[in-house]
């Protein structure tokens, strides 16, 4: 998902952070640990962050932004998003043997412009980011944060979420269904570059379980970020 501002920027404060408590699970005969993030982390989130979106995107977002992503300017982000505590965001990592390998942001839905602020999208939660390095794709990381973050943020009161999705980024829509999620009509333009990315916007319950996929090692339809 492109940023709406910044990469993990929400507009809205008020909530505090969530801390999330641990939580393990086996996938595919793989232990999968969803934790929330730490300081020590920051490292291997920028390389997560800048190499999924430097694969995934490639041929849909312009090249400029992509070449112009740089480890050291995500580092600093993921240091700011882990310590900024005043915002109400959820952060979650899937660790796979002490190695993060996805990562997924949450909270309150952002409006897009004044038509956007209605008293139905003030009920919303948002899931802002949700990615699986490219070498972990297909082996469950991205359901299992994805599954966790609708999980808390069901338990902060929240029925229903929202998420963007390039509207060209076809495997990450396609995954997004799998999980649930459904387009509701809404667009939107991310812009970078002087260049309009269309969005569209999916929604689903917080609760109820994502449509399970067994994964096999030469399956394209692979577990992508989005």
């Amino acid at each position: 998902m492109p940023p709406r501002t910044t990469s993990c920027t929400q507009r809205r404060s008020g909530k505090a952070l969530v801390t999330p408590t641990l939580r393990s699970e086996r996938i595919a005969g793989m232990s999968i640990v969803v934790r929330a993030p730490r300081l020590g982390d920051v490292d291997r989130l920028a390389v997560v962050n800048v190499e999924t979106w430097q694969q995934a995107y490639a041929g849909i977002v312009v090249k400029q932004h992509l070449d112009a992503m740089e480890l050291d300017e995500y580092r600093d982000r993921w240091r700011s998003n882990i310590t900024d505590g005043s915002n109400g965001r959820t952060l979650l990592v899937a660790e796979v043997q002490a190695d993060i390998a996805a990562y997924a942001i949450g909270g309150p839905y952002r409006p897009q412009d004044e038509t956007d602020k209605t008293p139905e999208t003030a009920a919303l939660a948002e899931v802002y980011a949700l990615y699986a390095h490219p070498a972990m794709q297909g082996r469950g990381v991205g359901r299992a944060v994805h599954d966790e973050l609708l999980v808390h943020l069901m338990r902060q009161g929240y029925a229903d979420a929202a998420l963007w999705v390039l509207r060209d980024n076809e495997l990450g829509r396609a995954w997004y269904e799998r999980q649930g999620w459904r387009v509701d009509g809404a667009t939107s333009d991310w812009v970078s570059h002087d260049v309009a990315h269309p969005e569209v916007r999916m929604r689903r319950h917080t609760a109820g379980q994502s449509q399970r996929v067994v994964f096999r090692q030469d399956d394209d339809d692979r577990d992508v970020l989005v």
